[in-house]
């Protein structure tokens, strides 16, 4: 009788790790993304307007090829436009696009100073950012669907970054699950990250 009760107890103990390994990754990733300074300008002739992005393209066509997709099939151009390719595996498929921005919005004067990602886990009630700084579910209708759960704000004096740090997180998940999983059916994904979309 043990032994009938302890597979299904490991396999949902490994489906509930999988699922944590999952959660914290993309945690990880948001919050990596968010901490690196990527705010656009306004009133520039240059494309992209802040060198910082170039910077964080160049962060993900590394982490790609480290993922496994060719360097063939990265490419930064001068404008820190980053584009990507992963063949499908199935025939005839269609091609999926997805794309993110890499920049973070100007109209929150940064002055060069990076987001400071705090991850908070969240069980209801107001969430306390810091003393200045206080998030009231009346306020912000989100907190009720997230109690129980992980949010992620700056420490409050800065934007977060969230637009589209978190776009970027999601699509780099998607596209390792992709590369971990081959038996998972997909047509040819492309993918692009653009600089200054907020400007």
């Amino acid at each position: 009788m043990k032994k009938l009760f302890t597979i299904p107890a490991l396999l949902c103990l490994s489906i509930f790790l999988s699922a944590q390994s999952i959660e914290d990754k993309l945690v990880d990733r948001l919050v990596e993304y968010a901490s690196i300074y990527t705010q656009s300008e306004y009133d520039v002739d240059t494309v992209p307007s802040t060198e910082e992005q170039r910077v964080l393209a160049t962060i993900l066509a590394e982490e790609l090829i480290r993922l496994g997709i060719s360097e063939d099939d990265v490419d930064i151009d001068e404008h820190s436009i980053l584009t990507a390719t992963i063949k499908g595996n199935v025939k005839n498929a269609p091609t999926v696009f997805i794309s993110a921005h890499l920049d973070t919005s100007p109209d929150l004067d940064l002055q060069g100073k990076a987001p400071i990602p705090v991850v908070h886990n969240y069980y209801g009630g107001n969430l306390k950012i810091n003393d200045n700084l206080t998030l009231t579910q009346e306020k912000n209708e989100f907190l009720k669907d997230a109690v129980g759960g992980k949010v992620i704000t700056s420490d409050g004096t800065t934007l977060l970054g969230g637009d589209d740090k978190a776009g970027i997180t999601a699509i780099m998940g998607m596209l390792e699950y992709c590369q971990e999983h081959p038996e998972f059916k997909h047509g040819r994904i492309a993918v692009a990250f653009t600089p200054d979309e907020e400007v």
